[in-house]
């Protein structure tokens, strides 16, 4: 039996053998969308990697309260500390 499409949405499935839980319709989901293209950095620069860490919640507030007095967003604004953080270090790790 074939499944139709319906504008992204669950459609019927009607056939009682393609449920494996007895008779009767039930919804079958969509197939998933496409994975979507690989992270850019804002502008069309480089791939990007994601960076998950752990801040206590005063600093992360901070930040927050950062990026909102800078009309930013908070990846930007953490991105952006840590590219001075390097570009200052950088001459001590060579």
């Amino acid at each position: 039996m074939a499944i139709e499409k319906n504008e992204g949405r669950p459609v019927m499935a009607t056939n009682k053998a393609a449920n494996p839980y007895g008779g009767g319709d039930f919804f079958q989901p969509e197939a998933a969308p496409p994975a979507p293209p690989s992270r850019k950095q804002p502008g069309g620069g480089a791939r990007t990697v994601r960076l998950n860490l752990d801040l206590d919640r005063d600093l992360h507030r901070q930040l927050k309260r950062m990026a909102l007095d800078q009309d930013r967003t908070l990846a930007d604004v953490v991105r952006g500390l840590i590219s001075d953080a390097v570009a200052k270090n950088s001459g001590a790790l060579h």
